[in-house]
């Protein structure tokens, strides 16, 4: 499983977050490339994540089940895709992964 990992706090002026992903075999020179929309909060303006205080943390599945086509090394750029440059109250994202559960 490959998961991204976004952690924000109440600045974040916005209820979700656009990314575009290039996924790529550095072997085989493969590129694919998503965009994605993740919702970051209710249609009231809470929160989905979870945490104690002003951060919330929340995970979204990239590819869920991946399984690597062969040994070797990926990359994975992530570019976010919304409208201002600078997004205040994201403090940070991650990439998680994970082998996945039969």
């Amino acid at each position: 499983n490959i998961i991204f990992v976004v952690r924000n706090n109440d600045d974040y002026p916005y209820s979700n977050i656009r990314f575009i992903v290039n996924f790529t075999d550095l072997q085989s020179k493969k590129k694919q490339t998503d965009t994605l929309n993740y919702v970051l909060s209710k249609p009231n303006g809470e929160w989905l994540g979870t945490g104690f205080g002003d951060t919330k943390e929340t995970l979204f599945q990239y590819k869920l089940n991946y399984k690597f086509p062969a040994k070797g090394k990926y990359e994975i750029g992530l570019t976010q895709a919304m409208r201002n440059d600078n997004l205040p109250g994201i403090e940070d994202i991650g990439v998680k992964i994970e082998t996945a559960k039969p």
